[in-house]
């Protein structure tokens, strides 16, 4: 099974990571200039720059999604984990 250029969307705003990814693999996505492609044994093997910023969570209630083309007739699954960090929003 493949991923390919997953898309995050928060509040309507969009953040495609231009990457292909094998069954096992995952992202670290920490900044625009530190967002990390490991295999299925943690192993590094890609760094990717994004060409955009990161969407920012809005206080109160955020909407929050994920999309991506992959193999052809194939449901495809992904397991997604959201941290927020920074400054509390008040």
């Amino acid at each position: 099974m493949t991923i390919e250029n997953p898309e995050i969307t928060v509040n309507g705003e969009k953040l495609v990571i231009p990457v292909k990814m094998e069954s096992g693999m995952f992202l670290e996505l920490l900044s625009p200039t530190d967002c990390k492609l490991y295999g299925s044994k943690g192993e590094l093997l890609q760094e990717i720059r994004l060409e955009k910023k990161i969407p920012l969570f809005l206080q109160g209630d955020n909407k929050i999604s994920f999309s991506c083309t992959g193999t052809k007739d194939v449901n495809i699954r992904a397991q997604i984990t959201v941290i927020g960090h920074g400054k509390p929003i008040e």
